[in-house]
């Protein structure tokens, strides 16, 4: 089963739309959302600069290869994961 993971802010649209997004495919995948505070803002930073990433949200999937180790792959925003799940994006 895929696992993505999203790294953002509550009072980010898009963040709260990927998260919509990957609800919808409950079931089928699983997903864990990680909003950051203000105060935690420097680790948000942290993965955006991992990334390469300018905003947010950060979307990563994540899986075990064949010796259960684990691989990230960098997925993008709310539009990435929107086209990467073949769903039409919300505005």
């Amino acid at each position: 089963m895929k696992m993505y993971v999203i790294h953002g802010r509550e009072d980010c649209p898009f963040c709260l739309k990927a998260l919509d997004v990957l609800t919808s495919f409950r079931g089928k995948l699983s997903y864990m959302a990680r909003f950051y505070h203000e105060s935690e803002k420097p680790m948000l930073l942290a993965e955006q600069k991992k990334w390469n990433w300018q905003t947010v949200p950060v979307i990563i999937q994540v899986s075990d290869d064949e010796n259960g180790d684990t691989i990230e792959r960098f997925v993008g925003g709310y539009t990435d994961l929107c086209e990467e799940l073949g769903v039409e994006q919300d505005g």
